[in-house]
Parts: C-alpha cells; sequence; structure tokens
C-alpha cells in the first residue's frame, strides 16, 4: 500500500515537474522571439492587481480592428505610475502573432527585446 502511495507522489511531482519546465521553455521561446520581426504599440491598462505575491497587469490593445486582451507581470514602479494616473504602457509583440507580447515596463525590457528608437517613433501613449 505505502509503495504505491509513493509511486503516485513520484508520478504527481513529476508531472508537475514536466508542466512548469514546459512553460518556462515556452516563456523563454517567446521572449526570444520577440528580439526579431516585432513591432511597439500603445497599450491601455485595464488594472493592476496584486496576486500570488506579484503584481499583475491586465491591459488591451488593438491591431488590425482585432481587440487583445492581456495579463502580465509588473513591477512595483507600473504599479506606481498607474496609481499616479498613467494608465498607458508601451507593448512589443510579434507581427505576424500578436497574442505574443509584453509590455515595456523600463530600460531593461527594451534590451532584452531588441526595441529600438526607430521603432518607437510615431508612437504617442496619451
Amino acid at each position: 500500500m505505502n509503495n504505491k502511495l509513493g509511486r503516485s507522489k513520484w508520478l504527481l511531482f513529476s508531472l508537475f515537474f514536466i508542466i512548469v519546465v514546459y512553460a518556462f521553455i515556452k516563456t523563454k521561446i517567446e521572449d526570444f522571439s520577440l528580439q526579431t520581426n516585432h513591432a511597439v504599440i500603445c497599450a491601455n491598462i485595464i488594472t493592476i492587481n496584486f496576486s500570488k505575491g506579484l503584481y499583475q497587469i491586465d491591459y488591451e490593445f488593438k491591431i488590425n480592428n482585432q481587440n487583445f486582451k492581456m495579463v502580465s507581470g509588473c513591477s512595483g514602479d507600473t504599479k506606481e505610475k498607474f496609481m499616479n494616473g498613467v494608465n498607458t504602457i508601451l507593448v512589443v509583440y510579434k507581427r505576424n502573432k500578436p497574442e505574443i507580447n509584453r509590455p515595456l515596463e523600463d530600460n531593461n525590457s527594451f534590451e532584452k527585446y531588441a526595441v529600438s528608437t526607430a521603432d518607437t517613433l510615431n508612437i504617442s501613449c496619451n
């Protein structure tokens, strides 16, 4: 009986581990894919909540008459800006797959996704 319980726990742990590793690798692949063939757009921040020990930003943007509502982690600085009235944020997205996108919160974000000044010309977040 104990042996079956031990195998079940091991199997559940293994499955959980595989799911976590898959999610991590998928995120890294998406991050890497945003470094090329990307565009930048201004998104509206819907809300920022504190959930599971992290700030979570809900934002939306529109491309080719298609609305995208997304959720992502964000920094405390972004939360502070939102609380002080800033309700927009720049977002980098994959040109041929806009559902792959990330908020651009700071200089590190711009470097991570290889966003240049030319990518942000003529973008006005009012």
